[in-house]
């Protein structure tokens, strides 16, 4: 049901197949063929954190609604036992799949090739796999801020913000280096961070003659790794860290959605045979078997040990007793006992 949801609305898909050609035309015509230039240097890591901000934006925001608006409907499922928590959850999960990984297939084919970006199949190869794991994992982000939040303008509220936060320990605008300590370890959880590292080492790692800034002279030259290592503070990291690292926040943030949710979600009493919930007949047994105290005014008492009445209720008890009496099992003292029972009602009865 959910894959046919997805394809149902053929508008939106239209729509994002669109938004992505466009953007991806816009930015790769704004930095067209780059060059190994000082300039270029800083048009290539400006372009690359600005395809991890749109990954991130638009992964998020296109699920960060989902659970809001569908709460009310998987409220009412769930009371019919149709499906559990966790088939719902993996269901959304599983859905969105071919169409993000279409879209960033196009996107990234037309960014990439038109930017003039490390001209190497494998280095293509290996900038898909990180978008996409960062697309997964501001996706897993999404849902768990959708299970927490009770309506869509809270959702709509807290996602930009965060994103905006996660975007300034994305290492591009504040050197890793220069961050203060005490707040240093933002950026491990930041999926802007690791995608910005992964793509920047693949793009610069390994490949030569770039050139010095402009006071160094006409004739200097750096290697890339001296650009990742050095400019962007990187030296310890390598491509490889980031895509583990973007693979350990997409299933942790999922797990975390999956738990809020669950959370969430209404509790059902459930019923036995006879239609009775547990809860009341536990209370029932309870009420039958103790004592209930009578004063002079005549009320009777169910004391403990005596007969409970059955699952008819105190005129079903009430019927079985003149029964007796009527086949000479009772006595004639019987009657008044039967009346005096006779006005015990217990509510869990």
């Amino acid at each position: 049901r959910a894959i046919t949801q997805v394809a149902r609305e053929k508008v939106p898909l239209i729509i994002q197949f669109v938004q992505m050609i466009v953007i991806g035309v816009v930015l790769g015509a704004l930095y067209i063929n780059m060059d190994k230039s000082f300039r270029g240097i800083a048009d290539r890591t400006g372009l690359l954190f600005f395809i991890a901000i749109g990954v991130a934006f638009g992964n998020m925001l296109a699920v960060v609604n989902v659970f809001p608006k569908e709460k009310a409907m998987v409220f009412r499922e769930r009371s019919a036992k149709s499906y559990r928590v966790s088939a719902y959850f993996i269901a959304k999960i599983i859905a969105d799949q071919p169409i993000r990984v279409l879209s960033l297939i196009l996107y990234a084919a037309i960014v990439y090739w038109m930017a003039g970006l490390n001209p190497s199949a494998a280095a293509f190869f290996k900038f898909f796999i990180i978008i996409f794991l960062e697309a997964t994992a501001a996706g897993g982000l999404g849902l768990a801020l959708s299970a927490a939040c009770k309506s869509v303008d809270v959702a709509n509220a807290l996602a930009p913000a965060l994103t905006i936060i996660l975007i300034l320990f994305g290492g591009f605008y504040a050197n890793s280096a220069t961050i203060p300590a005490a707040i240093r370890w933002i950026r491990y959880i930041s999926h802007l961070y690791w995608a910005f590292m992964s793509m920047s080492t693949n793009e610069f790692r390994g490949t030569c003659c770039w050139a010095c800034s402009p006071g160094a002279g006409p004739n200097c030259v750096i290697t890339g790794n001296e650009i990742a290592n050095d400019q962007l503070s990187f030296a310890q990291r390598e491509y490889w860290e980031g895509a583990v690292a973007l693979l350990g926040l997409t299933c942790f943030w999922n797990l975390l959605g999956y738990w809020l949710l669950r959370r969430g979600m209404p509790k059902f009493m459930t019923l036995n045979s006879d239609g009775q919930s547990n809860a009341a007949g536990a209370a029932a047994g309870t009420a039958t078997a103790g004592t209930v105290n009578g004063g002079s005014s005549g009320e009777g008492v169910v004391k403990e040990g005596a007969e409970a009445p059955p699952r008819g209720g105190v005129a079903g008890w009430l019927h079985s007793k003149r029964g007796h009496a009527a086949e000479g099992k009772g006595t004639t003292d019987d009657a008044p006992e039967v009346a005096a029972h006779a006005v015990v009602a217990s509510p869990a009865l």
